[in-house]
């Protein structure tokens, strides 16, 4: 059984706060639901003049629908508080017994990122999600796979995964055997991770509705309300808490680590410096303000000849280019794609710096990168999209492999 060690630094008051308030976002997974979602269409059945609301109810039967919806939702709130159960367990000695210090701390946005979270479960842990993350991860694997034959031992080749969300990718480098290190500022994302980590076969898979709260764009309510189960693998791992963060000496001889906090302001120091044979960015890279720091910062962490693998997109401006443009449309899609983005953007939302692919290559050679591959055409993707929509967003992934100049 591989030991997984989350690194936290609750040193910094406003680190507490984050962690604290997360934990109440998923315990207040369900409240929070029903009052945002299905309580204004209550109410708006309700409104409806007596001839259209009898039409509603008695020919479509749509209180019914709203109560099936309310019951997803008590789902998906179970799953909720297994990940709040398991994190508090595991915090306990960081956060204390004590839980009317952080009861009702939690924000409408922390909730809304925790929904978007449980909902990218489907992408990440669901066998239907298996075909949409394989886009993107195989081109990824089948490199590391390559790089890691060659020479040292596959433990010792240690892999940085910025961005690491809810950790289906950290998990399948893992099992190539090699050391991974997954970073992401989001402590939901975090406790999901910690509690799917530590999942053993022994575990009952989990009932999720991933669609329940997105009622735009469905052929019939059955899809609205399909649900999938979660996880498809059990990775049976052991957590262990270390209240320190950024030690990467220290971190040399795990198998498996989880930091929480900025990747630049982690990765770009000294301590980091020459620390990890790759760095693995899915997904990620459009959510920097400024992609230059992105690119410094995985140069400084990166041993001589050791190379960045990168996938997906260019989304530089979520509130312009979202799914839904300008906060308009259907609600959950467009939470989904704010939460993705919200801990590395400026206050109005918007990214400093908006690069094409091929300006990103250009400043990868600028800051002392050889690129080995390039495919603006490597296939595309959805993002914690829902196959059976009647709208479907798709990206054409950019992929590409830099390695770090060797000093002669």
């Amino acid at each position: 059984m591989t030991v997984c060690v989350v690194r936290l630094n609750l040193s910094c008051a406003s680190e507490r706060d984050s962690l604290l308030r997360a934990l109440d976002s998923f315990r207040q997974y369900k409240a929070n639901a029903i009052c945002t979602y299905l309580q204004p269409r209550q109410l708006r059945l309700e409104s409806l003049p007596p001839s259209a609301r009898s039409f509603l109810v008695e020919e479509l039967s749509y209180d019914r629908v709203l109560h099936r919806i309310e019951d997803a939702i008590s789902v998906n709130a179970s799953l909720a508080s297994d990940i709040l159960c398991n994190a508090s367990a595991l915090l306990a000695s960081a956060i204390g017994q004590d839980t009317g210090l952080w009861k009702g701390t939690a924000t409408d946005f922390d909730c809304s990122v925790a929904r978007s979270c449980m909902r990218a479960l489907f992408r990440d842990w669901s066998l239907e999600g298996v075909a949409e993350r394989s886009a993107a991860h195989r081109p990824i694997l089948d490199v590391l796979r390559q790089e890691s034959d060659h020479g040292k031992q596959k433990c010792d080749f240690r892999v940085l995964v910025p961005g690491a969300g809810l950790g289906r990718l950290v998990h399948a480098v893992e099992q190539l055997g090699l050391s991974v290190e997954a970073n992401d500022m989001s402590y939901q994302t975090l406790m999901i991770r910690m509690y799917l980590f530590g999942l053993e076969e022994k575990n009952a898979q989990k009932p999720l509705y991933p669609w329940a709260l997105s009622f735009s764009n469905h052929l019939s309510r059955q899809d609205q309300l399909r649900n999938v189960m979660v996880p498809d693998v059990y990775p049976s791992n052991k957590i262990k808490i270390a209240e320190s963060n950024n030690d990467p000496e220290g971190n040399s001889t795990e198998r498996l680590v989880f930091t929480i906090g900025d990747f630049i302001e982690l990765y770009s120091s000294p301590a980091s410096m020459n620390a990890f044979s790759a760095v693995v960015t899915c997904f990620f890279i459009d959510t920097s303000l400024n992609f230059l720091d992105y690119a410094s910062t995985a140069h400084n962490c990166l041993r001589e000849g050791g190379i960045w693998i990168n996938i997906g997109p260019l989304l530089w401006n979520t509130e312009e280019n979202g799914p839904a443009g300008n906060k308009e449309g259907d609600t959950d899609e467009q939470e989904s794609w704010n939460a993705q983005r919200h801990q590395s953007r400026t206050a109005d939302g918007t990214s400093l710096v908006e690069l094409t692919a091929e300006e990103v290559l250009l400043v990868l050679q600028k800051t002392g990168f050889v690129i080995e591959q390039a495919d603006s055409n490597i296939g595309n993707s959805s993002y914690v999209g829902n196959p059976a929509s009647l709208l479907q967003y798709s990206y054409n992934m950019v992929f590409w492999v830099a390695r770090k100049k060797s000093v002669l």
